[in-house]
């Protein structure tokens, strides 16, 4: 699951195509959120996580980067993004 707290009480926030909420801000959910954004091709969401939320690519649990994850799933626009943003 995306989020493993209780999130009940909590009001839904939309970014791109992915469906979060406002515990989206802690950091191991920002890095769930850019993994799951990258792997459905949501790049408003990566951008907004990159660019305005300081995500940084760190590794998700299987120790993927998240330029080889973009390469996995075949996302190709999340992958010159993440390119142009220097990460490698």
């Amino acid at each position: 699951s995306l989020i493993t707290r209780d999130i009940s009480s909590e009001k839904p926030v939309s970014f791109g195509k992915i469906n979060t909420y406002q515990a989206f801000n802690q950091k191991e959910n920002t890095k769930e959120t850019l993994f799951t954004a990258i792997k459905f091709g949501d790049l408003a969401t990566v951008k907004n996580l990159i660019e305005n939320k300081g995500e940084t690519l760190s590794l998700n649990d299987k120790g993927q980067n998240a330029l080889i994850f973009a390469v996995i799933h075949k996302q190709e626009a999340v992958f010159n993004y993440l390119l142009t943003k220097g990460y490698n």
